[in-house]
């Protein structure tokens, strides 16, 4: 790593006692203590190998225990706990469900289900726990629903949200929580999907 790099924050995620930011310039997390505000380590350098990084985009906390940061050039996201040490994989180069081609933001529902925006193919990609494909959402285009050049996912159970968002949905469709999407283009800068069921 540089030293003289700037130091170029993008997205951060607080697990236990400690802070952890992705540095895009320099292709790590740095770690700080939330109590000092001082940096008590990094994660990480650029590179392909598990553990190493290029452009790193996004960082989101799974089970208390894990961190998942979505490693942009690498075309993947890896599952780290709080010293670095990858525990596991998810994705790879291409255009498939399960595959990435330019991973940006990530989320995780309050049911566990991963959210990971692509912002190449315009989907968001929906994984289970353990790293297996179950669906995706959005598509590329200017109709209701679709994603021009995404590149954030949040969700929210908040119930005023819900309730604020009702008389959009089908009267008999139980929302469980949101996922927005946020797009850099197009006409609709942010996406909002319902998951639930009927």
């Amino acid at each position: 790593d540089d030293p003289t790099a700037p130091f170029t924050p993008i997205a951060a995620a607080p697990l236990g006692n400690e802070l952890f930011v992705v540095d895009i310039a320099n292709h790590h997390i740095a770690v700080f203590d939330l109590s000092t505000a001082r940096l008590v380590r990094t994660i990480g350098q650029q590179g392909s190998e598990l553990g190493q990084f290029v452009f790193p985009y996004d960082i989101t906390v799974m089970d208390e225990k894990y961190l998942l940061v979505t490693d942009f050039l690498n075309t993947r996201v890896q599952q780290i706990d709080p010293t670095g040490e990858v525990s596991k994989v998810i994705g790879s180069l291409g255009i498939r469900h399960g595959e990435f081609v330019r991973p940006k933001g990530i989320a995780i529902g309050p049911d566990g289900i991963i959210y990971v925006v692509d912002a190449a193919t315009e989907v968001v990609q929906m994984f289970n726990a353990e790293g297996k494909i179950l669906m995706s959402l959005g598509g590329p285009g200017n109709e209701p629903g679709d994603l021009v050049l995404p590149t954030g996912v949040a969700t929210s159970s908040d119930p005023i949200c819900i309730e604020a968002l009702r008389p959009y949905t089908h009267p008999d469709f139980e929302v469980d929580y949101l996922i927005l999407v946020a797009n850099q283009f197009g006409t609709a800068k942010l996406n909002v999907y319902a998951f639930g069921e009927f």
